[in-house]
């Protein structure tokens, strides 16, 4: 009995965790590997819950960002792994506890460092993750049977402003990150 709960649990467990990934090195992204210092906008449900600035600095297995507000105030510092985990944080006890940076330290490991084991796709029981190379931009999709946990999109133009962006997206949480470039910055690095 002991024996076929442990099985069921492995299962269970086993199940439920995310597609293996596999770290793709940068140069597979952008041409440019430099520290990039986007504009970044979040929303929920269509509402505007931040904007501000988001420098980002890519290494091969982690990422090191910045967040300040729309004058250039620091707010919070991190350093992410590649699995998501944040260390060195330095927040205010204000910004630390809206739990703000823990997100931004998930949704960059997402955008930057997790990839397909095997192009295009590689799955588990429940997940998929795919990154699928569209007319103009490339897509990242984790999916759970046929619900999408997660979509980002990485255009090289956006419609609006003429700049590359990245827009991360959780629709069953009405969650929207957009990262786009900033429109003086003539140099467009570090976007993939």
């Amino acid at each position: 009995m002991r024996l076929l709960s442990l099985l069921l649990l492995l299962f269970i467990c086993g199940g439920c965790s995310l597609p293996r990934t596999r770290l793709i090195p940068v140069d597979a992204y952008t041409k440019d590997h430099h520290p990039q210092l986007l504009r970044l906008r979040f929303e929920r449900w269509g509402q505007l819950l931040f904007s501000g600035l988001i420098g980002i600095d890519r290494g091969d297995d982690y990422l090191r960002y910045i967040l300040l507000d729309g004058s250039g105030i620091t707010l919070a510092r991190a350093r992410v792994d590649q699995d998501g985990n944040s260390s060195d944080l330095k927040a205010g006890t204000m910004i630390r506890e809206s739990g703000l940076p823990a997100f931004l330290s998930e949704t960059l490991q997402r955008i930057y460092l997790v990839q397909p084991t095997t192009l295009p796709c590689s799955s588990t029981f429940f997940f998929k993750l795919c990154l699928e190379q569209k007319t103009k931009n490339r897509q990242k999709i984790l999916s759970a049977g046929p619900f999408t946990v997660f979509k980002i999109v990485y255009t090289q133009t956006c419609p609006t402003t003429d700049q590359p962006s990245i827009i991360f997206s959780q629709p069953w949480l009405g969650i929207r990150l957009t990262l786009r470039a900033r429109p003086n910055d003539s140099r467009k690095r570090g976007m993939p």
